[in-house]
This record gives structure tokens, C-alpha cells and sequence, in this order.
């Protein structure tokens, strides 16, 4: 299974919350609350190259393959 690691990227920055992770990235604040609610939803390609650039992370600091 793959999950997302939203949650974890807004918690240790420093602005911390879910307006600001929508602010830097620039998706929408439903999409970002989705992602940060439930890891278990996959972001599309598109998502995923905004919060790298934004963030200055890898594809692996977005999403990770969890054994199940």
C-alpha cells in the first residue's frame, strides 16, 4: 500500500497548519485537508510535483510504500 506523508510534512514545519501547506503549494484547501486527513489517499502526479517544489522534497518525501 502507498500512502501520503502530509500530515507529517505540515507538522514539522514550522507554520504547522493545513491554511499554509494550501497558501505555499497552491492547491486547493479541500484537496489539502483530504490529503492531511486520510494518508491512505494517493495524490496525483500533478499534486505531488507542487508540494516537492514548494517544499524542496523528494517524490519519497511525499509518498511512501507501506508493507501491509
Amino acid at each position: 500500500m502507498i500512502k501520503n506523508k502530509v500530515k507529517e510534512i505540515i507538522d514539522n514545519q514550522h507554520d504547522g497548519v493545513v491554511y499554509q501547506f494550501h497558501r505555499r503549494t497552491g492547491l486547493a484547501k479541500a484537496t489539502c485537508y483530504r490529503l492531511y486527513d486520510n494518508p491512505e489517499i494517493m495524490p496525483k502526479k500533478e499534486v505531488v510535483q507542487k508540494i516537492c517544489a514548494a517544499y524542496n522534497l523528494s517524490l519519497n518525501d511525499v509518498i511512501e510504500e507501506v508493507a501491509v
